[in-house]
């Protein structure tokens, strides 16, 4: 009696199984894709929110307002063109010239409307609201083009600090037996700065088609940088005669770190002069007050009676 309430059991088991089974994978397969399409738009409002809010509300509006004001802009000339535009890579700024000179505008119209209100609402008297204006006008007008230059050098010189260690990072990639574009990839996943934006920008150019010769070309005209361009010039030549890329990363790394060492040597050697002047101008005045002061003091009391 017990086997045959136990044989039945099992057979109803079976029987429910085999009927309701491809449901329940269905339902279990729903499940999962829906927790990781939960898990991915958490971890997306995650990242969202770990913009800072100025970006995350202010650039969007301002860059809508940028592409609509550059509709109304006036063709530029070639020339003219081709310089913005490549300051602008240099600088890391990815806008369309039109854009850039209607952000230009922008900021101009804004800045000297922000100085005719400061001057007339404050109390100063004519010429000095004169002057608050004047100093609006040329600061809009030049303020622009000092930032420029300045994102440029700043970017400059954060490409030529990373550069040893990124190409220490590509030649041992490379050594161990990993090809040039997946090197490429493992940067990217490892390391953050400019010159990593630049070498993904190489990759996906490859990627896209063009040969390692016009990205390589390419990357050092985006930068203008004298240890890229021979970095790119070494690259580009093995590449031509058919040597190993390895032995051109390892002698490009160690050339790189030789010229990183020397730089540093010559920035100390410049330390003590460039010390001078706040010694002189701020330090040796309280010595000097310290140590003749009551001297000084002295010596006058001595006299005036």
């Amino acid at each position: 009696m017990e086997i045959l309430v136990f044989s039945s059991s099992f057979l109803v088991f079976i029987l429910i199984v085999m009927a309701f089974g491809s449901i329940g994978k269905n339902i279990d397969i729903k499940h999962r894709r829906l927790y990781a399409l939960l898990e991915n738009s958490h971890r997306n409002i995650d990242a969202e929110l770990e913009i800072p809010f100025f970006q995350r509300f202010f650039v969007p509006i301002f860059s809508g307002l940028i592409k609509s004001f550059s509709r109304f802009m006036p063709k530029i000339k070639g020339v003219e063109v081709s310089r913005i535009d490549k300051d602008l890579k240099m600088a890391g700024i990815y806008l369309q010239p039109r854009e850039f000179m209607a952000a230009r505008l922008i900021f101009i119209i804004g800045f000297i409307i922000f100085s005719f209100v400061f001057a007339g609402l404050s109390k100063f008297e004519l010429p000095i609201k004169f002057l608050i204006v004047l100093f609006g006008v040329v600061t809009s007008l030049l303020l622009p083009k000092y930032l420029l230059q300045l994102l440029i050098n700043t970017r400059q010189e954060n490409i030529r600090l990373q550069m040893p260690d990124v190409m220490d990072l590509l030649s041992v990639s490379v050594e161990s037996g990993m090809g040039f574009d997946g090197a490429l990839i493992k940067i990217e996943e490892r390391s953050k700065g400019p010159l990593v934006d630049e070498l993904v920008m190489v990759h996906r150019e490859i990627s896209m088609g063009r040969t390692r010769r016009e990205a390589f070309r390419n990357f050092a005209e985006r930068t203008n940088v004298p240890e890229v361009k021979t970095f790119t010039g070494a690259l580009i030549q093995a590449e031509h005669l058919g040597l190993p890329i390895k032995n051109v990363l390892k002698s490009q790394a160690q050339q790189l770190r030789l010229s990183r060492k020397q730089n540093a040597e010559k920035r100390a050697m410049k330390a003590p002069i460039k010390m001078m002047i706040p010694l002189i101008l701020f330090i040796f005045p309280v010595v000097f007050i310290i140590l003749l002061g009551p001297t000084i003091i002295q010596v006058t009391q001595t006299f005036g009676k």
